[in-house]
């Protein structure tokens, strides 16, 4: 609960602040996805809540993203337009942040036939 707490404050103070550090040179329309990455620091409860809250994920389906990525490397959490796939990366990697977890995600531009 404390985290929804959490989210719920952090949206009222970051409404209209929002800016993009990621950058595509395709400058091609298309489909990006989302990816986290994993780290050794950010607790797995606050993963999984993270990716039920922003991603809409239920909680196996948060646990087995979070653990493919900490045994991989990185776990698949969505694909979204360009904006939208941004947008959540810098939303979710500042509230992670603001709660003193190095939680990163990334974005990357997924392949036309693999739709």
């Amino acid at each position: 609960m404390r985290e929804r707490d959490n989210l719920e404050q952090f949206f009222s103070s970051k409404k209209g602040s929002e800016e993009s550090s990621f950058s595509d040179t395709s400058g091609a329309p298309g489909m990006y996805e989302v990816i986290l990455l994993d780290d050794e620091q950010t607790p797995m409860d606050f993963v999984v809540s993270i990716l039920s809250s922003f991603f809409y994920k239920d909680e196996d389906e948060a646990a087995e993203i979070m653990l493919q990525a900490h045994h991989k490397g990185e776990g698949f959490c969505g694909v979204y337009t360009k904006d939208v796939a941004e947008t959540k990366c810098t939303v979710i990697m500042d509230f992670a942040r603001a709660n003193d977890f190095p939680l990163k995600f990334s974005v990357r531009r997924r392949d036309s036939d693999a739709f």
